[in-house]
């Protein structure tokens, strides 16, 4: 990486139109980078998100045909009321995230329970 002082001692030494011309290329190339990280951004949602498309038509493409032919679906799995409902869900492991809020609960509690140990007559 090049050392920032021969910048420092150009702007420094620069005179006040100078300087303008310099931020103002600086500020144009900074927008011109921006532009692009937002359409690599773009292109890699769209190539994730066709890509659980194409995962989603993969594993339950064949109920989705049958549904629409209007043929109940081979799979089946049995809702809250006993009715047979298409399976179009993934059995997915429990949600991390409320891993995380037990976790925070248990230390906030925890904290509570040594305040009130603190305070006087606790």
């Amino acid at each position: 990486m090049d050392t920032p002082l021969p910048l420092v001692v150009y702007l420094f030494e620069s005179s006040r139109t100078s300087l303008k011309m310099f931020r103002l290329k600086k500020l144009g190339l900074a927008d011109a980078r921006k532009k692009e990280v937002r359409i690599a951004l773009r292109e890699w949602v769209e190539a994730e998100a066709h890509g659980l498309l194409a995962l989603w038509l993969d594993e339950y493409g064949e109920e989705l045909v049958e549904l629409a032919a209007g043929r109940p679906p081979a799979k089946t799995t049995a809702d809250l009321d006993g009715i047979a409902a298409p399976v179009l869900r993934r059995q997915h492991p429990p949600d991390r995230h409320l891993h995380f809020q037990s976790d925070w609960l248990s230390r906030q509690r925890s904290r509570e329970r040594r305040f009130r140990k603190a305070e006087p007559g606790g």
